[in-house]
């Protein structure tokens, strides 16, 4: 979805669907942790592990989102900013 070390931006209506993935190399061998403004999200929010569903956005639903993944070999991280399309 995005690539590790950088920020994307996604905009978005509050009221439409928000998914998104972490993608690493190998998800099956990292343990990963998803924060939200660098606040640890509950983990009903990030499952499966890799992903964060949430079906309906709302205001407190805007910000930045970060997946960490870490495993033996190291940690990697991508941040993903969610906006408000609406003007």
């Amino acid at each position: 979805m995005w690539s590790s070390g950088t920020e994307g931006e996604m905009v978005v209506m509050k009221g439409q669907r928000l998914s998104l993935q972490c993608e690493t190399e190998n998800t099956t061998f990292a343990d990963i942790t998803w924060y939200k403004d660098d606040e640890p999200l509950p983990v009903q929010r990030s499952s499966p592990r890799n992903m964060i569903k949430i079906p309906e956005i709302t205001g407190d639903d805007f910000g930045v989102y970060e997946c960490k993944a870490q495993n033996a070999l190291g940690v990697t991280s991508m941040k993903m900013r969610v906006t408000n399309g609406e003007l």
